[in-house]
């Protein structure tokens, strides 16, 4: 007999069978296909013991997982392999599963906090070095301080080992020649971290990709949060999946990639506890000045030293966290050796009988729903479905952020974004301002979140704080390590605040004008290009992305604060990006302090499915036919199109629009071919019959990817002399330049053209010897792998550790010392 009742937050209920005479049944409870915890059903029944029944009555209950908002799960009681429930439970949170989680936003005590991390070292070599490695590559948090001390190791290699990382910058070596003691040595290593919050790490674990930022958000989770112990794969209660053993990772993640899909898939609740785990514990500094530092006294060596510290700190008001979204690898006891058994019997005895309520606390915890669902979902990584585990990966996760879905800004980014994801897991931020959507881009993009703002983003101000709360939340839930903005357009101008406030680096394109000006072209009410310099007409200049009228008077006026606007937010980035010397020449006049940081010029690659060759010049006497692929507005030609048509009384030329054109053209020598998808231009292009290709744009386009396809196809062409289509005509030839501004002149060399066979000969030789070389070679993983040397560059000057000092630094800061106040004066922190 069975039955199974769900409510707001339990499942309960009651199994009898004879073995309830023998001893109780083991109940499981199953999360979504997995375990999530198990009991045994020794409790009594609300109704028999109304009715005075006696002893035990096969009940159970279990508390259900932490959920987040609007999740979906399915939820089933087993016994035995059978299912009490009949059938399971498909609950939705809210509904009665959980109901919330916490938003954490970065606060001003946590952007002021610096961090000192002490690693007391005794013997244990290899896992020492190791441990140093670890940190040096993932620490990448602001002011940060390393200080190692060695107590006396009896191991000669430790003393040469800790030496060789002396020349790093902010790290500090402490070399001493007695023994003090576990405890004392990272009291000593707390003073020395003078104001910093500290981070106490074994010297025989290993961290992994942004420990100290997750660790440091959860301590400022919450204003008496005081310790943040992360989980480990080795560390007692704090182990996952399961607790008080050693687990092993699955074997399709490498030690790295498991970290981060452990933080990946984690939730960010942060469940409390009622003691941290010295492993790797983060103190805050304010606790330390309320609680005092370890005592020494009563744990000399350790073991029970930080459930001490932690017994204390609850006592006075303070809360030990666990951070779910870290995974710390420990060794465990690597340093005490054979000694480790009786330091805990010891030590356990001791906190016992100074905090009776220690032992009730660490039950009620460990049966919690915090630590069951942290455990929990660790287990679902480890025992993922294929589809599952296909996208639990384990690689750093770039955010991709754009504004308009269609164009060559989108299709260059789906470009990057393919290309780069053999070693990054691409996700995309996308807002119209209204909207904002968040969305897993690997393959097909999967929408992960979305959110219809309260207020619309506007024009005026740029900015809204309640965008700003959902995407930090994004930012952090997701583990998000770097974010490329692809362009600002319908977005917060705060959003690179966003990201520094969580640590996270900034990459910034600039694929066309926005930053300098809302028209995005530089074209004035005229069609004028501007160049960043307003014009003297009188007119006002319109905004190409926000509707007409909301925005204030631009022109010679709120221009100037437009730019001041960009140029905040500019200062918040690590490195920007544009594809043509050009556009990068006229960003930094605007933006001169951008010349401080990595400024690249990536030109954008493309998989042409093939080069088709040149065909052959116009014969003599024949309609010239020119191809003019794209939507064609009047910034891209379309009036220049329309009165060369009509200059053209000879006929001696046919224009093909293969794309869209606003407005229409009506002329017989202006042919039509409806929109293309860009897979299908070669075929589409063919059937217009052109010899050349035109790009009439009136604007310094930053690149051109029509451009790229009609080279591709085999057509010279021919273009202004300005922007990218300008540089790139001049460098390659495969083209012609001509001015802009002449109708007559534009005209008359159009028919030059048209006249010098030999002429056009060389211009198919050129194209011929772009697609041999550029056109060949460019692909989009060719982009992509200048990218990624830009993104890799990026990561590496955040890391606190990667400068060495001049070695003048080992002198003052490698000591050997034999009493504290040498210590302080030797390594000040």
């Amino acid at each position: 007999m069975s039955a199974v009742e769900l409510n707001h937050s339990q499942v309960s209920g009651w199994v009898i069978d004879k073995r309830d005479f023998r001893g109780a049944p083991l109940v499981s409870l199953v999360i979504d296909g997995e375990e999530y915890a198990r009991t045994f059903a020794t409790g009594g029944r609300a109704d028999l013991l109304r009715l005075g029944a006696r002893g035990n009555t096969g009940g159970f209950s279990f508390s259900l997982p932490l959920m987040e908002a609007a999740a979906e799960v399915t939820v089933s009681v087993r016994c035995n392999g059978q299912d009490l429930s009949g059938s399971p439970f498909n609950m939705i949170a809210g509904a009665g599963v959980q109901l919330t989680y916490p938003r954490a936003r970065p606060s001003a005590a946590q952007s002021a906090a610096g961090v000192a991390i002490v690693v007391p070292v005794y013997n244990a070599f290899d896992e020492t070095a190791a441990c140093i490695q670890a940190v040096l590559r993932h620490t990448s948090a602001s002011d940060v301080r390393l200080i190692l001390i060695d107590d006396a190791s009896t191991d000669k290699r430790i003393k040469p080992l800790l030496a060789a990382h002396a020349a790093y910058e902010n790290v500090y070596i402490l070399l001493r020649d007695n023994n003090l003691g576990y405890t004392r040595t990272i009291n000593e290593g707390i003073a020395l971290a003078g104001r910093r919050d500290v981070v106490l790490l074994n010297s025989d674990t290993c961290v992994g990709p942004r420990w100290l930022q997750n660790l440091q958000t959860a301590a400022y989770s919450g204003e008496r949060v005081g310790t943040v112990t992360p989980i480990s794969d080795n560390a007692g209660a704090f182990s996952a999946p399961e607790a008080n053993v050693v687990n092993d990772r699955p074997l399709r993640f490498s030690e790295m990639e498991y970290q981060r899909a452990v933080t990946q898939g984690a939730g960010a609740f942060w469940p409390e506890a009622p003691t941290g785990n010295g492993f790797c514990l983060y103190i805050k500094r304010a606790l330390l000045d309320a609680v005092g530092s370890f005592d020494a006294a009563a744990f000399p060596r350790g073991y029970g030293e930080e459930n001490d510290f932690c017994m204390r700190a609850l006592r006075a008001g303070w809360l030990n966290i666990i951070d779910d979204r870290t995974l710390v690898y420990h060794r465990g006891s690597a340093s005490f050796g054979a000694a480790r058994t009786a330091l805990q019997v010891a030590g356990r005895a001791a906190i016992d009988e100074m905090y009776p309520e220690f032992k009730p606390l660490v039950t009620e915890f460990q049966e919690a729903a915090g630590i069951s669902t942290a455990r929990w979902r660790v287990r679902r990584l480890h025992n993922a479905a294929p589809d599952i585990a296909a996208k639990s990966r384990g690689k750093p996760r770039i955010l991709f952020v754009t504004s308009t879905t269609t164009g060559g800004t989108p299709q260059t980014n789906a470009d990057l974004m393919r290309a780069i994801s053999d070693g990054y897991e691409p996700w995309l931020l996308n807002c119209n301002a209204r909207v904002v959507t968040l969305s897993r881009a690997q393959g097909e993009p999967e929408i992960v979140r979305s959110h219809m703002l309260g207020e619309p983003l506007t024009i005026a101000a740029h900015v809204s704080s309640e965008y700003e709360a959902i995407v930090s939340d994004w930012l952090l839930r997701h583990a998000i390590e770097l974010v490329h903005i692809r362009h600002l357009g319908w977005h917060s101008l705060n959003l690179p605040r966003l990201a520094r406030e969580r640590d996270i680096p900034v990459v910034f394109s600039f694929h066309d004008y926005y930053a300098i000006c809302p028209t995005v072209k530089l074209l004035d009410e005229t069609g004028t290009f501007c160049g960043g310099n307003c014009t003297a007409t009188v007119g006002d200049c319109q905004p190409d992305l926000w509707r007409g009228g909301s925005a204030p008077p631009l022109k010679h006026r709120w221009i100037n604060q437009w730019r001041a606007m960009f140029a905040t937010a500019l200062t918040e980035c690590d490195a920007f990006v544009t594809t043509s010397p050009r556009a990068k020449a006229l960003f930094l006049q605007t933006f001169p302090d951008l010349v401080e940081k990595p400024f690249a010029v990536i030109p954008h690659g493309r998989d042409f499915p093939a080069l088709i060759p040149p065909a052959r010049a116009p014969k003599a006497g024949e309609p010239v036919h020119i191809l003019v692929p794209g939507n064609i507005s009047s910034a891209k030609g379309r009036d220049v199109i329309e009165r060369l048509a009509q200059r053209d009384r000879e006929g001696r030329f046919r224009f093909h629009i293969l794309g869209a054109i606003h407005p229409p053209i009506d002329h017989p020598n202006v042919i039509f071919h409806g929109p293309y998808e860009r897979e299908m231009f070669a075929e589409r292009a063919g059937v217009c019959g052109a010899s050349m290709g035109a790009v009439f744009s009136l604007w310094p386009e930053t690149y051109c990817h029509t451009l790229s396809e009609l080279w591709s196809i085999g057509l010279p062409v021919i273009g202004f002399d300005f922007g990218a289509v300008g540089e790139r005509i001049a460098a390659h030839g495969a083209g012609w330049l001509a001015l802009h501004d002449d109708i007559d002149a534009l005209y008359q060399a159009m028919c030059a053209i048209a006249n010098d066979a030999a002429g056009f000969e060389a211009r198919l030789a050129e194209v011929s010897a772009w697609q041999e070389g550029e056109g060949h070679r460019n692909t989009c993983n060719e982009m992509a792998s200048k990218y990624i040397s830009l993104y890799d560059r990026v990561l590496e000057d955040r890391k606190a550790f990667a400068l060495p000092m001049p070695p003048a630094k080992a002198l003052v800061t490698i000591e050997t010392v034999a009493n504290r106040s040498n210590v302080l004066s030797a390594a000040p922190c």
